[in-house]
Parts: structure tokens; sequence; C-alpha cells
């Protein structure tokens, strides 16, 4: 009995302990009820209905959590489908078989589909290498998977279609096996654009080539007519039996020819710009004579227009500056040019000096300021002020064509400065230019209008060459350098240019660029195999202003290079320093812009209509030189000599005398 009772204990035991571990583990909150009716049946009958009641409970409440994991696993997975959907890029996932050889991809996402044309069951039978072109590496993978650096590929649409993409490739698992993800950027419109620029950038460089060859063959027809032009009119000159009113004809025809010349310049100077090539070209000059001329130059203007003009020097260098003279002043005629034109009431002023610093390497920095009281130019507008063809409000209002200041601003640029402007609407502005120049203890040498060789100081006769092939440049230069004691034979092409040194064995030798047969390198070269021709000097002669037809290494070819239209004192200049002459020379005074008197003038003025005299009195009142020019042009039809001489006038700033004589006519009516 004792062992029965003990065994029936041990099973009570054994399973009191089972109960209560199911219990603390199924449900928690049972348990301490249990402990306190373990020795009742009824006790134990409600335990265990509660515990049922526990369990279904659980089970509701793993359910819940089971349905709202669910739910978050879907939201989650409609949310990858989107973005993996979205994206812009193909996204495909093929199979990485033993050996590294890719296998049938896994999974594509819709833009792979619709750029390629396949849909999703048509990828899972395929491979890489049935959507590439046929010499597309399929296996460039994997030279660039590890490092993740994109690769070009080739891919072929359904349709045919090839298509450029950059791809990545990286290593994965999918399904616990190796995989590999290709994430593609269609480059082929990308490609497309850069090969329609492409090809825009040659149609542009070809034009611009094509322009640039157009400009240079009309400057070269243009410069050798008027070669011929200025040269015998410099060859007039020297004659001392022309009378007073030839001498005033001729002046009109050398200056026409000259303004001519300097359209032709300009012209090529903006194709220079437009190309970047603007060369400086450095010489001595004093700044404040500069200034001054300037000054004089646009003192009647503002006069006229009431307003004050006053210059202001800080200048405190001695000596003159070496720097680009020429673009110096035409910036500040430009500049200037504008604030007369811009300001109706108060003035302008002037302050120009210098700035010394080590940083410059010996070089100082000249600047000069224009301050006005014009019209201004608004904030949003001054960028305008120096794009080409392109003006501010104000600018419009004037006219022109919005080259000046982009024209300007390249030549201060390249001069180691730059132009600024700070304005206000309404206010006035002040520019300023500063350039880079080199200071100088030499002053500059007083110019000389005219200067005469009347002989040679020589011990026996120089024979030149002149080849060229055009008659009117060898009559012109023969009878230049015949009437300065040189014995003169000619040459009408490279071939005869030859042969003539052959037969003539000249001292120097003045050969023209471009002539039929053989032109002049060619012809030079020639020369310099010939007995005494490798230490003849040779001056080449062209009509070139660029220099884009000259052959390589011309310096070690030609002594010099002279452009046409040339001057006399060019031409001896260069062969005095060639054959180490000495020249005798005379010196004369400038020929009077104007030997007629005033009142001769006003007497032949009376042939200017009415309409059209009053025009150009306005014109001169005004300021508006622009109008003024065309008013003469139109009087030139019929009054040819009579629009000449007012154009003089006005070409040396004489406006008090163009209006004396315009006034009296007006008083005559």
């Amino acid at each position: 009995m004792l062992e029965k009772k003990q065994s029936k204990r041990s099973h009570s035991r054994s399973g009191s302990v089972f109960w209560r571990t199911f219990l603390i583990i199924a449900c928690p909150g049972l348990t301490a009820l249990i402990l306190f009716t373990r020795h009742s049946p009824s006790a134990m009958h409600i335990g265990l209905g509660l515990l049922t009641l526990g369990a279904a409970a659980f089970i509701a409440r793993l359910q819940e959590h089971q349905t709202v994991t669910t739910q978050r696993l879907r939201e989650e997975k409609e949310r990858f489908q989107s973005l993996y959907n979205g994206v812009s890029d193909a996204i495909l996932v093929c199979q990485i078989k033993p050996g590294n050889h890719l296998g049938r991809f896994i999974e594509v996402n819709t833009v792979t589909c619709r750029r390629l044309g396949y849909s999703s069951d048509d990828f899972s039978r395929m491979t890489l290498r049935d959507i590439s072109t046929p010499d597309c590496n399929t296996e460039a993978w994997r030279d660039h998977v590890d490092s993740g650096d994109p690769f070009e590929q080739k891919r072929l649409t359904r349709d045919g279609r090839e298509l450029l993409v950059e791809t990545r490739a990286q290593r994965l698992y999918y399904d616990a096996a190796p995989a590999l993800l290709l994430l593609e950027h269609d480059m082929t419109s990308l490609h497309s654009t850069v090969d329609a620029l492409k090809k825009s950038k040659v149609q542009a460089e070809a034009a611009n080539r094509a322009k640039s060859a157009f400009l240079a063959n009309m400057s070269h027809e243009i410069r050798t007519p008027m070669n011929a032009i200025l040269g015998y009119t410099q060859l007039l000159r020297r004659d001392r039996t022309l009378n007073v009113t030839a001498r005033e004809h001729l002046e009109i025809i050398h200056r026409s020819g000259e303004h001519l010349l300097a359209i032709i310049n300009d012209i090529l100077e903006l194709s220079k710009v437009e190309s970047g090539r603007v060369q400086v070209t450095e010489e001595l000059f004093d700044m404040d004579r500069i200034m001054k001329d300037l000054e004089r130059m646009f003192q009647l203007r503002v006069k006229q227009k009431g307003l004050c003009f006053a210059m202001e020097s800080a200048w405190d260098l001695e000596g003159s500056i070496r720097a680009d003279q020429g673009k110096v002043r035409q910036i500040l005629i430009n500049i200037l040019g504008n604030a007369v034109k811009f300001t109706e009431n108060g003035g302008i002023i002037v302050r120009y000096g210098a700035q010394r610093s080590a940083v410059l390497g010996g070089k100082v920095r000249i600047w000069v300021e224009v301050e006005d009281t014009g019209r201004g130019i608004a904030s949003e507008e001054i960028g305008k002020v120096f794009r080409p063809f392109e003006q501010a409000e104000s600018g419009l209002a004037q006219g022109g064509t919005g080259l000046g200041m982009a024209i300007s601003r390249e030549y201060a640029r390249v001069m180691g400065g730059d132009i600024t402007v700070v304005s206000r609407l309404g206010r006035g502005s002040t520019f300023r230019l500063e350039f880079l120049a080199e200071p100088s203890t030499t002053e500059q040498p007083d110019e000389l209008d005219h200067t005469t060789i009347i002989r040679l100081v020589i011990d026996r006769e120089y024979t030149i060459l002149v080849a060229d092939d055009r008659e009117n440049n060898r009559r012109l230069l023969s009878t230049l350098l015949s009437s300065n004691g040189f014995k003169v034979v000619t040459a009408t092409d490279g071939m005869d240019a030859v042969e003539t040194f052959k037969r003539e064995t000249p001292d120097l030798v003045i050969m023209d660029l471009k002539m039929p047969m053989m032109n002049g390198h060619e012809a030079t070269r020639v020369i310099r195999t010939l007995p005494g021709g490798e230490r003849t000097p040779v001056l080449l002669v062209t009509a070139s202003p660029t220099g884009a037809d000259l052959p390589d290494k011309s310096s070690e070819l030609f002594h010099t290079i002279i452009r046409k239209p040339f001057k006399d004192t060019e031409i001896l200049s260069a062969i005095r320093d060639a054959l180490r002459l000495d020249y005798r020379y005379e010196y004369e005074p400038k020929i009077p812009s104007s030997i007629f008197s005033t009142t001769q003038m006003r007497v032949s003025s009376r042939i200017i209509p009415l309409p059209l005299r009053l025009a150009l009195n306005q014109a001169v009142r005004t300021g508006d030189m622009d109008r003024f020019e065309n008013l003469t042009d139109e009087l030139a039809q019929e009054h040819p000599l009579m629009a000449a001489r007012l154009r003089q006038y006005a070409e040396d700033f004489d406006y008090d005398k163009l209006l004396l004589i315009l006034e009296d006519q007006e008083k005559d009516v």
C-alpha cells in the first residue's frame, strides 16, 4: 500500500510539473490559479477550461500577428516592385553557372521589357547573348564586376534596333544561388546628341574657315589696288610742280584711300576677335599726349551739347610707356564717344594714372576712368554692354551695332587688363579701363608728317629685282626706287624671277607672294640654291593682313615681310636696313587739311541745296557725325569736291568752321 501511494504521489507530482510548465509557457496568467487548486478535482476542471480559453486567445493573437506581418510584407513587396519597375534604367538578373558563365535571366524589370520589346516570360528563356549584338563582348562583365566601373555594351531589340548602354555589374545571391545583377543606362540618345553636336561643330568650323577665307581673299583683292592708289599718291606728293588745288585733290584721294583701308582693317579685326586671334603690337608712346589729343577731339562735341568736360591727371611716370597705342586709343575713343552720346545734362570727367606693383614683374598698371552723368544702365542690363550684338535699352534708343564695347573689352584683356563699369539708372556710369604697360625712360620721338628721301649716300649702284604679276605694282615700285637712285629690273612671275636673278644677280629682291606659275615662296626657295642667292636679301610683299597664307618658317627664308598697301618710307627703310645704306632726308611740314579759306568755302557752299544744308547744320550742332557722314554721302552724288571739303573739316574736328560756313548760308536765305 505504501508503495502504491508513493507511486501515485510520484505520478501526481510529475503530472503537476508538466502542467505547470505548460501553463507557464502557454498561459502564464493562469499559473497561479492552477497552483491554488491543484488538490481539488473540480478546481482542476476549472483550470483546464481556463487553459483552453487561454490557448484560444493565444492562437488568436498569433493569427492577428501573422495577418499584420503578411500585410506588411505585401506592402514592402509592392513598394519594392514600384521602385524596381519605376527606375529609368534597365535591371537584369541572370544566373552564374559554374566556370563564371552566364545562364538564363531570372528576373528583369518592366523598363527592360519595354526597352527591348520582350515579355518577362520571354526573358526567362533567354540569355545575355540573345539580346546583344554580334560584335558585343558578353564576357566584359568579368573585368568590371569587382571594381564596379561602368562599361559600354550594345543591345539588340526585338525589332532589330541597336542600343548603346552603359552597364554596371554586381554579384549577388538569388534563392541561395550565385547570380549577376546588371544595371544598364541607355546612352543612345546621348550619343546621338553628341554626334549631332560634333557634326554641327564641324559645320560651324567649316563655315568659319569659309568666312575667314572669304575675308582673306576679299582683303587681298582690295588691298592690291589700294596699294597702287596710295602708292601713286605718295609719289605725287614728291612732285614739286603740283599747284595748290592739285595738292588738295591729292590729299582727298589719299585720305579717302586710308579711310577705306581702315574699314577693311576693322572688318578683319572683328573676325580676329571672333576667332580669338587678336594680337598686341607694342610701341613707345606718351600717355599724356594721347589724353590731350582725346581732350581736344571731344571738347567741341561736349561744348555743343552744353556739357562740362574735365580731365584729371594722376600721372607720375617719367618718360614713355610701351603698349599697344592703337588699341588704347581706340578703346578710349569708344568709351568717351558713348559717354558723350548718352549724356544730355551735367558733364564728363576723365581721370587717369598708373599703379606700380611688385607682382607685375616690372610692368605698371595703367588706369583710365570715364565718369558721366548720363542715362545710366540698369543693373540687370550691365552684362549686355560687353556682349556682341547686344545693347541695353539706352543703347537701342541711340542705335549702333553693339560691337564697340565687346571689341574694346577683348582688346583690354589681351593687354593684360579689363574694362569694368559701375552704373545707376538715371544717375550715370563710370567705365574703368586697365591695361599693363612697360615703363621706359626713352622719350617718344617726335612724329614727322612727311619724310622724303632726297638722295642716297652710296659708293656704287645697287640693282633691285621687283617680282610682281601686277603691272601697276611693278611700275609703282620701279618709279619709287629709280627716283631714289636704284637700278630696277622686273619679273612678271616666280619663274621669270628665277631666270632674271640668274641673269642680273641683283643686290636685293622684292618678291610678291601670290603669283602664277610659281609663287613668291617657291621662287625664293629656288633663288636660295643659286650662286649668291643664299646671302641676297629678299623682301616679301603680301596683301594678306593676317599672315594666314604665309608659308612656315617665313622668317628664315625672307629678310622681312611688308604688307600691302605699304608706305614709300616703309619700303625704302627696309632696303636701307637690308643693304646697310645711308639716306639723305628732307622733312616736309604736313600739308594743311584744307587750303581753302573760309570765305571761299562760304561762297562755294551756296551750291548745297537748302534742305540738305539745314540738315548738315543740325547734324554738326548736335554732334551726330554719323548723320553728318550720311548727308555728305548724299551731297557727294552731285558735288563730290564740296562733300570732301566738308568731311575734311570734320576729320580735323574743326566744327567751328563748319558751323560758320553753314550758319552763314542760313542767314543768306
